[in-house]
């Protein structure tokens, strides 16, 4: 097992990095925003949890 080094994380947070991931289907979630996303575009959804 390893740690998070969240000193790096804050780094590249200040740098205005944005990262994407994905959670396990049973992962509880609460949406906070959903976004529109273009008809032709591969993207199935866009929201903010």
């Amino acid at each position: 097992m390893g740690y998070d080094d969240f000193s790096f994380w804050s780094d590249l947070d200040g740098e205005g990095w944005r990262l994407v991931s994905r959670l396990k289907k049973n992962s509880p979630i609460t949406i906070v925003t959903q976004n529109e996303v273009p008809t032709a575009s591969s993207i199935v959804f866009d929201k903010m949890v």
